[in-house]
C-alpha cells in the first residue's frame, strides 16, 4: 500500500503540471496497478524464502542435534533468535500480563 500511494503521489506531481496532457488520470491508474503488482510479486518471494528458512531450521534442529557427527548447518544468529523467542514465549505463558489479556475456555 505504501509503495502504491507513494508511486500515486508522485505520479500526480509529476503530470499534474504537464499542460500537454488532458486526461492523466488513466496512466497514472495503470502506473499504480503496474506499482502493485510489482510489489505483491517481491513481497510473495520475500515471504516465500522467510517460509523455506525455517523450514530447513525445523528439518535442521529434527534430524541434527549439536553433537559430533551430527552438527547444525543453522547460522548461529538464527539458532539464538529462535531460542529467545521460545524462552520470550515459556515466560508469556507462565502467568504473566499476557495470560490476564487472554481469553480463557469456559
Amino acid at each position: 500500500v505504501l509503495i502504491v500511494c507513494s508511486t500515486g503521489l508522485a505520479g500526480i506531481m509529476l503530470l499534474n503540471y504537464q499542460q500537454d496532457y488532458t486526461v492523466w488520470v488513466l496512466p497514472l491508474i495503470i502506473v499504480c496497478l503496474f506499482a502493485f503488482l510489482v510489489a505483491h510479486c517481491f513481497l510473495s518471494i520475500y515471504e516465500m524464502v522467510v517460509d523455506v528458512l525455517f523450514l530447513c531450521f525445523a528439518i535442521d534442529t529434527k534430524y541434527n542435534d549439536g553433537s559430533p557427527g551430527r552438527e547444525f548447518y543453522m547460522d548461529k544468529v538464527l539458532m539464538e533468535f529462535v531460542e529467545n523467542s521460545r524462552k520470550a514465549m515459556k515466560e508469556a505463558g507462565k502467568g504473566g500480563v499476557a495470560d490476564a489479556r487472554e481469553l480463557k475456555p469456559m
